[in-house]
């Protein structure tokens, strides 16, 4: 059975389009960049994702939370993490906020 999904209308999907640019161009851009070519801070593996050492937070949902989340995005510091380390630290962050 398919799982439904919440219709986004009007503001909510602009800003939510907005904040998918934001993080597309942090992507380009952003210290993403130069974190790549380096190994993984906890196993030493290359190649790696960028990640941020402390969470940006969700997508912005009103006009006012778009300059924190801008600034967290691109302000925030980041480390070179392998996907198989990312998604364990995801994982034991999501396993703490249950």
């Amino acid at each position: 059975m398919r799982k439904s999904r919440k219709r986004i209308h009007g503001n909510d999907r602009a800003y939510m389009m907005l904040a998918r640019d934001v993080r597309r161009r942090w992507l380009q851009y952003g210290e993403n960049r130069t974190k790549k070519t380096e190994p993984c801070k906890k196993c030493g593996a290359v190649p790696t994702q960028a990640d941020h050492i402390k969470a940006i937070g969700s997508r912005p949902r009103q006009p006012e939370d778009f300059c924190t989340y801008i600034w967290n995005m691109f302000n925030r510091k980041c480390q070179p993490l392998c996907k198989k380390c990312n998604k364990e630290k995801q994982d034991a962050k999501r396993k703490r906020q249950s």
